[in-house]
């Protein structure tokens, strides 16, 4: 079982979705995040997901776990995961550009087709989202 960080990039009710090259044959979107290193702690792993995916720096103080759970992944259902998620409000006014590692980046709002999304998403995150008064 591998440790993996993500990060949802939130503004007005919708959240950063990324379409990896690693997700090309299920076609569905993730968050942001990836593997994390040996020995390495899980808010310095997601910062350093997050710098090498978008180039930004993020700050200790710019973001909060909000979820940990168990899932198998999605680009290798005989892979367990122990996932753990954060959120960040850090403003972000354009979407990152395509890259070696992501084939497609969008916004995606709460009530879209949710077809698109990966497990974590779906199974994790909007519950905890639609459970929030705000977000």
């Amino acid at each position: 079982m591998i440790d993996v960080v993500a990060m949802c990039f939130i503004k007005n009710n919708s959240f950063i979705i990324a379409l990896p090259r690693s997700s090309k044959n299920t076609n569905l979107y993730t968050l942001i995040g990836g593997k994390v290193k040996e020995n390495e702690k899980f808010d310095d792993a997601i910062i350093r997901e997050v710098k090498e995916e978008l180039f930004i720096d993020l700050k200790k103080d710019e973001f909060k776990l909000i979820l940990e759970f168990q899932e198998h992944a999605g680009s290798d259902p005989n892979l367990m995961i122990n996932m753990h998620m954060f959120l960040t409000e850090h403003d972000l006014d354009v979407l990152p550009e395509v890259n070696d590692e992501i084939l497609d980046y969008k916004w995606f709002n709460i009530g879209d087709d949710e077809s698109i999304l990966c497990d974590s998403i779906k199974l994790h995150l909007l519950p905890y989202l639609k459970n929030k008064t705000t977000i």
